[in-house]
């Protein structure tokens, strides 16, 4: 599975982009503005980095720079269709590749793709003896094939994707679900469902553990 940060100031754009390419097997991760892009390039070391350089706090060729000059991901910029001179800069500047705003999704995800391949990714997650393939759609514990919702997927992908570390039931509420920030008695549902998937507890976690007050982690349970 390959993990996409995309950088993009437009709510809409990132909304229909996030689902769009979550269908065709990426796992995609947002932020709204340079700062915030760069933050979480540091923090969720994303594969690659779709940026959009049209920033509303910072010049795109600059947070490019940036990312380039500081050991980044590789990056493919977006760029108005037909501004061929913006494009020859963002490829200066350290993009490995530019794609045409509007976007054309398939052609798009077959350029991420491209990059991907290039970068020698493997298709799918292991955490422990659970095993997930994004593209497949399918999910295996201990080679035994475990039948999830399509959200419940999601759910367990993006936490896999961030093995060890403690994700807010906020932001998962922001990245699975793309609702603003209120009740998350749907977040507790679905961890619920999930746990019952992988056979534990709330009080009895192998995999999923909560902290009350901050938030839920997967990780491979000990010997």
């Amino acid at each position: 599975m390959t993990h996409v940060l995309l950088i993009e100031p437009d709510a809409g754009v990132r909304m229909r982009l996030r689902k769009e390419l979550g269908a065709l097997a990426f796992l995609v991760s947002t932020a709204e503005c340079g700062r915030e892009g760069i933050r979480a390039v540091r923090g969720l070391r994303p594969d690659l980095v779709l940026l959009d350089l049209d920033l509303d706090d910072m010049d795109g060729l600059e947070v490019l720079g940036l990312l380039h000059t500081h050991g980044g991901p590789p990056i493919v910029a977006a760029v108005p269709a037909h501004d061929e001179r913006r494009a020859v800069k963002a490829l200066r500047a350290g993009a490995d590749d530019c794609v045409s705003k509007p976007f054309q999704v398939t052609m798009l995800a077959a350029r991420l793709d491209a990059l991907a391949r290039r970068l020698g990714r493997r298709p799918v997650l292991r955490v422990g003896d659970l095993t997930i393939d994004r593209a497949a759609h399918e999910v295996r514990l201990s080679n035994r094939p475990l039948r999830l919702r399509p959200r419940e997927f999601e759910l367990l992908c993006y936490l896999a994707s961030r093995e060890g570390r403690i994700i807010s039931k906020r932001e998962l509420q922001r990245e699975i679900w793309d609702t603003p920030p209120g009740c998350v008695r749907t977040v507790d549902v679905h961890l619920s469902m999930l746990r019952k998937r992988l056979g534990e507890s709330a009080a009895r976690p192998r995999y999923l553990h909560s902290f009350r007050g901050v938030g839920v982690k997967l990780h491979a349970p000990g010997p």
